[in-house]
């Protein structure tokens, strides 16, 4: 009869452990899940805001090629900001206009690369090692560069 009982105990301690470890795991997910999502919505609003500020500059008829001091603002905007890895702006044609300060990023080659690839993608996706947001930066309802967050 004992031994049933420690058996019984056994089994019921390990169901219980194995339900407990399930339950963990899948809020562990849950968690991670909704935390990117947070994550993401925070450099969609910086980007959406950096994104008018130039857009603003534009407006006033100075040509995206000709903007003064954007590299300094973007650092401005990183520094405010420390979750974020880089801020870059490409033409229209994936050419890097502005950007912060790359040489100390991982796999900078990698990133720039994947970022002239998805020029004209707007959204979120991988390039190299990092999740990049890409925001469009128009002038007249239409983009004419891309800032990369």
């Amino acid at each position: 009869m004992r031994a049933i009982r420690r058996d019984l105990f056994i089994l019921t301690a390990l169901v219980l452990m194995l339900a407990a470890a399930f339950v963990s795991f899948r809020a562990g997910l849950y968690a991670e899940e909704h935390l990117v999502k947070e994550r993401l919505g925070v450099q969609r609003e910086i980007g959406l805001s950096v994104a008018a500020v130039i857009e603003k500059a534009l407006s006033y008829g100075v040509p995206f090629e000709r903007l003064v001091d954007v590299d300094r603002y973007l650092e401005a905007v990183k520094q405010d900001n420390p979750e974020l890895d880089y801020l870059i702006v490409l033409d229209r044609n994936g050419t890097q206009r502005y950007s912060t300060e790359l040489r100390a990023l991982e796999g900078r080659s990698v990133l720039l690369g994947a970022l002239s690839r998805l020029a004209e993608n707007e959204g979120v996706a991988v390039a190299g090692q990092y999740f990049n947001m890409a925001i469009p930066i128009k002038l007249n309802y239409r983009p004419i560069g891309w800032l990369h967050i």
